[in-house]
């Protein structure tokens, strides 16, 4: 079965290796490794990989992606697996040519190998060159985050070519505009504006100051749109409520943070969440509401928390919604009826523990 690690490649004098683990320092005689018992569901035994070579845990170790033909007893997960014994049948070369160029010195072979990865490339450039070099830049902006690295911690000055490519995502444009650059440019910001997060902190860091291309970018998404307004125009405008409106949540925040006030827009936004709708009468009508009562009452939670601390009475429509539920059925008659109903005792009913608790609490009357 193929899988995936990290190793460590040691290196004679003469320049052959091999590997050993990072975790064990277990060497990898003639490329191939035994366990030292063998694995079972009972023990944690085994030698550990992984299924996908791009597995995020890979990046907490040392050391050179190598694929691995597994065999002898496996323990299968659901990301990796732990193998009686495997054998390493191939490796990044750009990898072994930067460990090599680590303790040999770097030379334009190792160099060139080096660059066939960005990664490998970069860190060529930071821990062997300890310099900038054409073919090491021209690498690394292969990938917009080690080009803008490069241009912070290799060439610590900007570029068109790292510029360029950092430019090809929306973190790194602005990330290169704040840190390398250290101002903005049109470039920058326009990448930016591909990312409705990243234009509102492009805005927030960079321009420090509102303009319409970074709020037209922000709002293409309801959160960093009432972001935008509170932190960056600092205050309310139509086009960023709009966009804000398109989220329940967001409606909520931007009437509260915002707008200071309730607004049949904002309302009628965060009415199509049962949750936002409650918080919506609580904390911004401050008192009950047809609307807002009867979207919070698609819930029996909120239609319970409605009722109890928005109506502070019982009615109903929100006792019908509660009664979706044997624990808020038992709940409500307790707390908000104070007296015994059909309906919730009939709900209660549905649930042994919430009909005994309904007979001790509310009826008052226990089996004989």
């Amino acid at each position: 079965m193929r899988a995936f690690k990290k190793l460590i490649p040691v290196f004679d004098e003469s320049g052959r290796f091999v590997f050993k683990s990072d975790f064990k320092e277990a060497v990898w005689d003639g490329f191939e490794l035994s366990a030292d018992e063998v694995p079972s569901e009972d023990n944690e035994n085994g030698i550990y990989a992984l299924f996908d070579p791009e597995d995020e845990q890979l990046d907490g170790y040392d050391g050179v992606l190598v694929e691995l033909d597994t065999y002898g007893v496996v323990i299968v997960g659901e990301r990796g697996l732990r193998a009686e014994h495997a054998r390493i049948i191939s490796w990044d070369e750009a990898g072994i040519a930067y460990y090599y160029a680590c303790l040999f010195g770097p030379s334009d072979v190792s160099r060139a190998a080096a660059c066939a990865s960005p990664q490998w490339a970069y860190k060529y450039a930071v821990n062997v060159d300890r310099a900038p070099h054409d073919s090491t830049r021209a690498a690394a902006c292969k990938s917009p985050r080690l080009a803008y690295l490069y241009a912070l911690h290799v060439d610590y000055a900007p570029r068109d070519d790292t510029r360029a490519a950092a430019c090809r995502d929306a973190e790194y444009a602005y990330w290169y505009a704040l840190t390398v650059d250290r101002r903005a440019r049109k470039d920058t910001r326009a990448a930016a504006c591909k990312s409705p997060k990243w234009a509102y902190e492009y805005a927030c860091d960079v321009d420090r100051r509102a303009r319409k291309d970074t709020r037209t970018a922000a709002c293409g998404d309801a959160e960093w749109a009432c972001e935008y307004a509170r932190n960056v125009d600092r205050q309310a405008r139509d086009d960023t409520r709009a966009a804000a409106c398109r989220s329940p949540l967001w409606a909520y925040r931007y009437a509260l943070d915002i707008d200071s006030a309730p607004r049949d827009d904002t309302r009628a936004a965060a009415c199509k969440d049962a949750e936002q709708a409650y918080w919506y009468a609580r904390d911004i009508d401050r008192a009950p509401r047809d609307d807002t009562r009867a979207a919070a009452c698609s819930s029996a939670e909120w239609a319970y928390k409605y009722a109890r601390y928005v109506d502070r009475a019982a009615r109903d429509d929100t006792r019908a919604a509660v009664c979706k539920s044997p624990r808020l059925a038992y709940l409500y008659a307790r707390n908000i009826d104070r007296a015994p109903h059909d309906d919730t005792r009939a709900a209660a009913c549905r649930d042994v523990e919430w009909a005994y608790k309904y007979a001790r609490d509310v009826d008052r009357v226990l089996p004989g």
